[in-house]
């Protein structure tokens, strides 16, 4: 499974490259429920940011994500914090 995996990146990275020309080439290669995607690295906030928003469950985690490192969450009403 593991050399399937590898066959399948090489060749995608191989392809991504060939496309493009001179330079270093940064993108990101999709695996699980996004595999088959290829997303160029200037294109990947914006694609992740699409995302986000189309995607309810998506938008909460972000969300929990963002404000669990320098914030408190306070319920006001309950007197209750996290």
């Amino acid at each position: 499974m593991l050399d399937i995996l590898r066959i399948a990146i090489y060749n995608t990275v191989k392809l991504c490259i060939l496309q493009t020309k001179g330079g270093g080439y940064m993108f990101y290669i999709g695996i699980g429920k996004e595999r088959g995607n290829v997303i160029d690295e200037k294109y990947s906030f914006g694609y992740a940011l699409e995302k986000i928003l189309n995607n309810e469950s998506e938008k909460i985690e972000f969300i929990e994500w963002y404000y669990s490192g320098n914030w408190i969450k306070i319920s006001v009403g309950d007197d209750t914090y996290e």
